[in-house]
């Protein structure tokens, strides 16, 4: 792994390995450009660091305090999304659930929350794309997906 010290000069800085940075970084260096990668934990490695079981993998868990926001916070506890360079994928056993148009209007449908600026078929090419590039794949039909369209990132296993 290419290592920069704190004067030398990258085209980019991307906060977060997982999904979203994987793909972003993977992009770059396609591109030739030099990037720096911030992630909040350590580096594991998957051959000599990594059982199967739950226990071990309690060690990618955020143990710092989360809490939500707004006039009463509630704390989250301990949270399995994960803490190292992967992020969420360190761990994610295959389970990768794709938000639903719903989802992007919660103060609309239920008075709370707030309502995203941008709708789901304006992201749903790069759930694609993303989903694409992660190797993604299961039946053809997703039942939890919009009915019009069948979610092509389901497509891998036919």
């Amino acid at each position: 792994m290419q290592k920069y010290s704190g004067t030398d000069i990258v085209d980019a800085v991307i906060i977060g390995t997982g999904a979203g940075g994987s793909l972003i970084l993977s992009r770059l260096s396609k591109a030739g450009l030099k990037w720096v990668a911030l992630e909040a934990g350590p580096f594991f490695n998957p051959s000599t660091e990594f059982a199967t079981d739950e226990k071990e993998q309690e060690k990618i868990f955020w143990q710092f305090e989360r809490l939500s926001a707004g006039k009463n916070p509630l704390a989250f506890g301990k949270n399995n999304s994960g803490i190292g360079v992967g992020g969420s994928t360190i761990h994610f056993t295959a389970y990768t659930p794709r938000p639903q148009p719903d989802d992007f209007s919660i103060y609309s449908a239920f008075g709370v929350g707030n309502n995203w600026p941008i709708n789901y078929y304006g992201l749903e090419n790069y759930y694609d794309e993303l989903e694409n590039f992660l190797g993604i794949s299961g039946p053809s039909h997703y039942p939890w997906g919009p009915k019009e369209k069948t979610i092509t990132r389901y497509s891998l296993c036919r």
